[in-house]
């Protein structure tokens, strides 16, 4: 589509790297990236036990990414949050079909965000899915992301490789 996905994960790696300059930031971010299908899929798995965000994060990294936390990990975590040092990316929120659904996810959202209000958030969605469930204005703003043209998308392509590659001859390629 118009690259929202992309977009998240250009802001995600940046604050990984430590390069928030990237972002014309000065603050360093503990990045954390969430499809939200995928953390509705794992919520309705859980039945009548409510799954709630903070808790998917360990979940999503123990099940899908199968990675052997130290036990103190979720604590931290959850102290992170608590101190507003993480940019939280929430994917596809129009990924969410069923209307009522999304709608319940709008308000886990919103509920997240107010326990844990210091930190950056970032959510996206397709115009059409998200007029149907729109967060809170007062604590989201809303952005479009134009469409590239042709010139966009040379010029994003030869930035992008100009950033991520360290070989200058592939990257001219």
């Amino acid at each position: 589509g118009a690259g929202k996905t992309t977009f998240l994960k250009y802001i995600a790696l940046a604050f990984a790297e430590n390069r928030p300059e990237r972002l014309g930031l000065e603050e360093n971010r503990l990045p954390i990236m969430v499809n939200l299908y995928d953390y509705v899929v794992r919520r309705a798995a859980y039945g009548e036990k409510a799954l709630l965000l903070e808790d998917y994060f360990n979940v999503f990294a123990k099940d899908c990414l199968q990675v052997n936390l130290p036990d103190n990990f979720f604590i931290d975590f959850v102290n992170a949050l608590e101190r507003g040092d993480c940019c939280v990316c929430l994917d596809g929120l129009d990924g969410v079909r069923e209307i009522g659904l999304r709608r319940e996810i709008s308000s886990v959202i919103s509920t997240f965000v107010n326990r844990y209000p210091r930190n950056r958030y970032i959510v996206t969605s397709r115009l059409a899915g998200y007029e149907d469930a729109p967060l809170d204005r007062r604590d989201f703003s809303r952005q479009i992301i134009q469409p590239f043209d042709d010139d966009d998308i040379r010029a994003f392509i030869e930035k992008w490789y100009r950033l991520t590659q360290k070989d200058s001859q592939v990257s001219q390629q």
